[in-house]
């Protein structure tokens, strides 16, 4: 490839990435009822179109921007670092949203800032000037050099950035499949596989990142933007329709400086919450628990009827607060009434409830596809539908069919 064809085709893959990202974060954040999630990818989304419009803009008015290229250049790994971090914020949140708050944003902005600050006056006091290294030969020679070594520390810090993020995900991850699995039928494959996701697509910007940083060609920077608007692509859509397990109580609740949060926030059942979670007047939350203990056999078979009669888990948006049809209790304890009635939670109890369905549908309507019974079963997916009946009847639902 040659450098005038690839400096072709990445100044359209700009153009494409500045009309993909304004969109894309402006259909955010115009989209009714947005979510906490929608919100944190619009405002990532804006902000990581920032450059691109600048880019563009300085093009239209003959403005160009000169490109520092060669290995280690000093915009893209200060820049790079940046929009990593802005990429990481957002598997944070999910896991725990609330806690990511504008002043802990800003906090952990800090090293970062800090790292990049102290470069570009160490730099200037010394009288030191910033330019490209085009060989590694030249990077040895110059390697005692404070503005040359220092990049090396700069990209550290991105590594540091990963590596806090990952150890956050992890630690959190735990409680977020716990609400999964208490309020969507699909547990924690509601954004668990997302996650997953989210983090090989992260592993691959890096690499592609990591390219233009060691080799620093213009083709390296085409590659580089592809991903990029493939990524954005995947998450724009991922991202469209996806609702946290959390109440509104619990992410405010998050959101609270640690020495003042509630523990008991929503998991006790005293959280306030919206009015059509809230339990009626006349309900369990006002007798003690010893009252609703003995309630619990009745209020699981009441959900049973319903479940045998008007098949609600059919819907694959079927959640724990849609129960409240039938029980005008809070999220609390409807989750109690699966976990101590039927003696498992939410999740696994619709999953059961679904797989009995399709089950059935398997047998006695060998015509269907296998998607379709998925579908008609409520999952969400096929992989869904997959996974669960697997674990199930120990065997695939083509292979159950056949036997």
């Amino acid at each position: 490839m040659t450098l005038q064809i690839a400096s072709k085709i990445l100044h359209d893959l700009n153009a494409s990435s500045t009309l993909l990202l304004v969109i894309a974060s402006c259909l955010l954040w115009l989209k009714p009822e947005r979510g906490r999630t929608q919100t944190v990818l619009a405002i990532v989304m804006s902000i990581w179109s920032i450059p691109y419009i600048a880019g563009m803009t300085g093009h239209l008015f003959n403005f160009h921007i000169a490109r520092m290229g060669g290995v280690l250049p000093v915009p893209y790994l200060a820049g790079g670092t940046f929009y990593m971090i802005l990429l990481l914020l957002l598997p944070c949140d999910m896991v725990r949203p609330g806690w990511m708050t504008l002043r802990r944003t800003i906090i952990l902005m800090l090293p970062f800032a800090i790292t990049g600050s102290f470069y570009y006056a160490v730099t200037a006091m010394l009288g030191q000037t910033i330019e490209p290294i085009d060989t590694y030969e030249e990077l040895w020679m110059r390697r005692s050099e404070f503005c040359v070594w220092f990049r090396l520390v700069i990209l550290a810090t991105s590594i540091f950035y990963i590596i806090l993020s990952y150890h956050y995900v992890t630690r959190e991850l735990p409680t977020y499949i716990t609400r999964c699995n208490e309020e969507f039928g699909d547990g924690p494959d509601c954004g668990l596989i997302w996650i997953r996701i989210y983090a090989i697509w992260c592993a691959i910007i890096l690499t592609s990142y990591g390219l233009v940083v060691f080799i620093g060609q213009t083709w390296t920077e085409v590659i580089h933007t592809i991903i990029l608007q493939i990524f954005f692509v995947f998450i724009f859509f991922k991202s469209w329709n996806y609702v946290t397990p959390y109440s509104e109580c619990e992410i405010k609740n998050n959101a609270a400086p640690r020495h003042s949060q509630n523990d008991d926030a929503d998991c006790c059942g005293y959280c306030e919450q919206p009015a059509e979670e809230a339990a009626a007047p006349d309900t369990v939350r006002t007798d003690d628990e010893h009252q609703f203990d003995d309630k619990i056999a009745e209020y699981s078979r009441q959900v049973s009827e319903w479940f045998e009669a008007e098949k609600p888990y059919l819907n694959p948006d079927f959640k724990l607060i849609d129960v409240m049809a039938v029980l005008p209790l809070n999220r609390t304890y409807l989750s109690r009434v699966f976990n101590e009635g039927f003696g498992e939670n939410f999740s696994a109890v619709v999953r059961g409830y679904r797989l009995r369905y399709a089950e059935r549908l398997l047998t006695e309507n060998p015509s269907l596809s296998i998607v379709e019974v998925a579908r008609q079963s409520g999952f969400s997916s096929n992989s869904v539908f997959h996974r669960a009946f697997l674990a199930y009847k120990g065997v695939t639902p083509v292979q159950f069919r056949k036997n």
